[in-house]
């Protein structure tokens, strides 16, 4: 092979002593942006992760509607079953999510809070119930809800 070129190269060496990068440029406490490696490593989250932790939980979900409801004075006549299975269905009839909502809120102030919260549950639709919860936890909402006496201010 008469052809080949042998290559040289002016470049030293690694030696052990470069490769101890702590001896070599001192210790530094976590780098210029702060933070060892391992924890900028707990501290990267997945985008799936940070995903998670913005949906609510059903157990959370459930929390915050009892926290509606403890601050609804225990209404004698509790609504049954049947006028349930009729207001949802009426409401049920309404075409967009918004009307369904503005219905639930009427029936929020005319038959209970808790009724409508009965009627939204028996609908299955998860929209319909996080937005009439928006809607019903509103500063607006809430002081009807007052004025009507439907609740308690505590």
């Amino acid at each position: 092979m008469p052809d080949e070129k042998i290559i040289s190269s002016s470049l030293e060496p690694i030696g052990e002593n470069d490769l101890d990068l702590s001896n070599k440029f001192g210790h530094v406490e976590g780098g210029a942006k702060g933070g060892s490696v391992e924890e900028k490593k707990e501290n990267i989250i997945s985008p799936a992760e940070k995903e998670s932790a913005n949906e609510i939980s059903g157990a959370e979900k459930d929390s915050a509607y009892n926290q509606i409801l403890s601050k609804i004075p225990q209404q004698t006549s509790d609504s049954d079953d049947k006028s349930v299975k009729e207001d949802a269905l009426e409401v049920s009839v309404k075409m967009d999510a918004e009307s369904q909502i503005q219905h639930l809120l009427d029936l929020a102030t005319t038959r209970g809070v808790v009724h409508a919260i009965k009627v939204a549950k028996h609908m299955d639709d998860n929209y319909v119930l996080d937005m009439l919860h928006d809607k019903m936890i509103s500063d607006e909402f809430h002081k009807i809800l007052l004025e009507k006496n439907l609740i308690n201010q505590d």
